[in-house]
């Protein structure tokens, strides 16, 4: 757990975790807004080849702006449920990616949205992934505030599921 938030009056921070090859992210991650007021803060969670995002990063302000998460790998597909597919621990809680492509699932992308925290995913390419986003699992935003979810993609977008909001605005960006 790491955590950056402010305590009281004032704006979150900023929290990044980065890799050149692998970043196997699975704790909790904050960076909120006091509660008496103050902006959310950003959080990043990035890898330059593989991403195996299964925990949470929240950067939610009750008063104020909403903070970003930052989800930064090469190719990614948005998967249901919260666990993530190519990496296996073997039984021994060091886990290792067990092939290209990082998948996140949309439990824990959807309880940020929730929360009022944007989340943004942009890719890159390298030599073996264009830097694709993939949307196999709906995204729906049932809670909370406004929030956005950004795409940033290397390569294309693919949409194979909804994206939807039944409370407080959901803006999307795709580039």
């Amino acid at each position: 757990r790491i955590d950056a938030s402010a305590t009281g009056m004032g704006n979150g921070g900023e929290i990044v975790l980065w890799s050149d090859r692998y970043t196997g992210f699975y704790g909790n991650i904050r960076a909120k807004g006091g509660a008496l007021g103050g902006d959310g803060g950003r959080v990043e969670t990035s890898s330059k080849q593989n991403l195996q995002a299964v925990g949470s990063g929240c950067a939610a302000s009750a008063r104020g702006r909403a903070g970003t998460w930052l989800l930064d790998p090469t190719n990614v597909t948005l998967v249901s449920g919260s666990t993530n597919i190519n990496n296996s621990d073997g039984g021994t809680g060091v886990w290792n990616p067990t092939g290209t492509g990082s998948q996140i699932g949309v439990a824990n992308l959807t309880t940020q949205l929730n929360a009022g925290t944007s989340v943004t995913i942009n890719t890159a390419s390298n030599l073996n992934e264009n830097g694709d986003i993939t949307v196999n699992a709906a995204i729906a935003k049932t809670a909370g505030g406004n929030a956005s979810l950004t795409m940033n993609a290397a390569g294309s977008i693919f949409l194979n599921a909804d994206i939807t909001s039944t409370s407080g605005q959901l803006a999307t960006h795709s580039a």
